[in-house]
């Protein structure tokens, strides 16, 4: 009886340990900035089956030249290139601090008197827009020239 206790106490302890990964397990990271394309076979004339990205970690299983064949976090197989992967996490990237900069305080600006009004008569005057007058372009008067048709006819002349 004791035998088959102990039998069944182990058979638990394997089955419970099964889930959890051997301290001779490796683990690899994708390199960061990477998006590795994870395929079926060790080469690129598998069909590629899964782009990994960075920063994810997977379960040596065996390696075959540049190849290792891993384990995904979702339990599946595949083979990728060995050279994307690292043994560290992805690494929190840390945004350096803005510079301060310090400027020296303004000078004050300089007191600067209102202006006074300026008084009617001494304003520029605008220009006026041409005005129609008698003159012509010769500075003649046109409506008294004999051939213009506002010249006075009186009868009898």
């Amino acid at each position: 009886m004791l035998r088959s206790f102990l039998a069944a106490l182990t058979l638990a302890a394997g089955l419970a340990l099964m889930g959890q990964p051997a301290a001779a397990d490796i683990f690899l990271y994708v390199r960061d900035g990477i998006y590795l394309n994870a395929r079926t076979g060790p080469g690129t004339r598998y069909p590629r089956h899964r782009v990994l990205r960075p920063g994810t970690r997977l379960r040596i299983i065996a390696r075959q030249g540049n190849w290792a064949r891993v384990q995904t976090p979702e339990g599946l197989l595949l083979w990728v290139f060995l050279s994307y992967l690292v043994d560290r996490g992805p690494q929190p990237q840390l945004r350096p601090a803005p510079p301060i900069f310090i400027f020296p305080r303004p000078p004050r600006p300089r007191y600067v008197p209102p202006r006074r009004p300026v008084p009617y008569w001494s304003r520029p005057r605008r220009p006026r827009p041409p005005h129609p007058h008698p003159h012509g372009p010769d500075g003649s008067w046109q409506h008294f020239h004999p051939n213009h048709p506002g010249w006075p006819v009186y009868p009898g002349r």
